[in-house]
């Protein structure tokens, strides 16, 4: 999937909570590497799949922990806000529409000189495989990425694997580096705008509504 650019996007879904709590940081960061500060952080990620990111060594690249990375993806539509949206994640009670997508460019990314690691399929699976560039791109199952679809079936029984391909950046994501934020409607659009005049953002993404790419 690519930006206007030509370059391929990436994905970061955030609550709209986090999403002031990057803001006022100047960046998106990876668990481990999240500032000292008395911003407090909206969980909604399940516990013991975090437990598992955390034990997952990185094996190329910048090596660490799957947390030392700030996680995103190649399209919308993933496993994760089926979760979030469906109650599967255990004390979030939010339901999408605060999720929002912040998008990136991998290309750009990269050119400014971070550390990334791309995994053809969910990061946990002994499946996927990584590297420490870009030249995994071309073999991402991209129709599967894009597809709305992606439950797995018995002619490709590794379908949500392939869907949940991840690019990670080490250690944090600059807010400069960011290129938009995806909404699921204008209520939640005028929200994000908001948050950019009030925390004073220097750096204001576009927003746009894409209800195609929810629940």
């Amino acid at each position: 999937m690519r930006l206007r650019d030509g370059t391929t996007m990436v994905l970061r879904l955030l609550h709209l909570h986090n999403l002031e709590v990057c803001l006022k940081r100047g960046a998106l960061h990876a668990a481990r590497h999240a500032p000292n500060d008395d911003l407090v952080w909206l969980d909604t990620h399940r516990a013991d799949v975090q437990e598992k990111r955390d034990g997952k060594r990185v094996t190329v690249g910048t090596g660490g922990t799957l947390l030392d990375y700030v996680p995103f993806h190649f399209g919308p539509r993933s496993p994760m806000p089926y979760q979030l949206h469906t109650g599967y994640v255990p004390g979030f009670t939010g339901g999408q529409e605060e999720l929002v997508y912040v998008v990136a460019s991998a290309e750009s990314i990269v050119e400014a000189g971070h550390a990334i690691v791309v995994f053809d399929g969910h990061a946990l699976s002994s499946l996927s495989r990584s590297c420490h560039d870009l030249s995994a791109l071309p073999s991402l199952d991209w129709e599967t990425i894009a597809a709305e679809r992606w439950n797995n079936t018995s002619d490709d029984p590794d379908r949500q694997r392939r869907k949940q391909a991840e690019f990670l950046v080490h250690r944090a994501l600059p807010w400069s580096l960011v290129r938009g934020v995806v909404v699921l409607n204008a209520l939640v659009e005028n929200r994000v705008r908001g948050l950019y005049s009030s925390v004073g953002c220097v750096h204001q993404p576009e927003v746009v509504v894409r209800p195609h790419w929810y629940y």
